[in-house]
């Protein structure tokens, strides 16, 4: 009895620990989404045409705002965002930001390389003497070389990653710190849906991820934060999908 009592406690016990680490973590980094979005009808079809003539294209706007707090800045390396629907599910027909590397350095790099080749002609001569034997060296260096002068392009990194996700019917976006970009603040997420003519409303799910390592004397925490929304969005003009979408909101506060 003894036995089993020491072990549930010490089961609890790891639980606890458990808990106080992923509560650290979520102290990291905070995300914040809309309550609702609206969804913008795309009237110039002639730029995406959607080929079904039952068919149109909206666009969803995702503004995501991201706090870090100040200790962990420096720990935080990557932020990932994911939209999908939740629920009924429709082709997503185009998304940005897109992959986008950049680099520190503007412009492009000179690059000089000089190969030189060396040639030694010549010897040594040996006089005999009664008495002694002199030596004599006689030797020609020739020098010629090649000098190649080019500019490449810098070595760049990536500053943001995206996708699809869930067989084309969502994006994933993955942004990443460097030098000349910052994780914390606010950014927009733009994703176009093909869906029926007589779409009105419904639920996108956004989640949110923010990854670093902190280095610790010898041991190395891996930060992983995630946070999910879900985001009622309706189409604009609406009204009373919009009321739909107000009522979502005021369930789930």
């Amino acid at each position: 009895m003894i036995h089993k009592t020491i072990v549930v406690l010490a089961c609890c016990a790891i639980q606890v620990s458990i808990c106080i680490c992923v509560f650290g973590q979520s102290q990291a980094a905070k995300f914040d989404v809309p309550a609702m979005l609206e969804a913008f009808p795309i009237v110039n079809e002639c730029i995406l045409e959607a080929d079904d003539p039952y068919e149109t294209l909206i666009e969803v706007v995702v503004p995501v705002s991201c706090w870090v707090e100040p200790s962990y800045r420096e720990a935080l390396n990557e932020f990932r965002f994911d939209v999908a629907w939740n629920g009924n599910h429709y082709p997503v027909v185009d998304y940005s930001p897109r992959t986008l590397m950049q680099s520190p350095i503007n412009g492009l790099i000179a690059v000089e390389n000089r190969n030189d080749h060396s040639t030694k002609v010549g010897g040594n001569t040996s006089v005999p003497t009664p008495q002694v034997t002199v030596s004599a060296n006689a030797e020609t260096t020739a020098a010629t070389g090649t000098t190649k002068r080019f500019e490449e392009i810098p070595q760049q990194e990536l500053l943001v990653a995206s996708g699809s996700v869930n067989r084309g019917t969502g994006a994933f976006f993955r942004f990443h710190a460097s030098k000349q970009f910052s994780l914390e603040g606010g950014r927009e997420i733009r994703i176009i849906y093909r869906v029926p003519r007589t779409w009105r409303s419904g639920l996108v799910k956004v989640d949110c991820k923010a990854h670093g390592v902190i280095k610790r004397f010898a041991s190395v925490e891996e930060i992983d934060n995630r946070v999910s929304f879900t985001v009622p969005i309706y189409i604009k003009g609406d009204h009373e999908a919009r009321q739909l979408a107000v009522n979502y909101v005021q369930r789930e506060q």
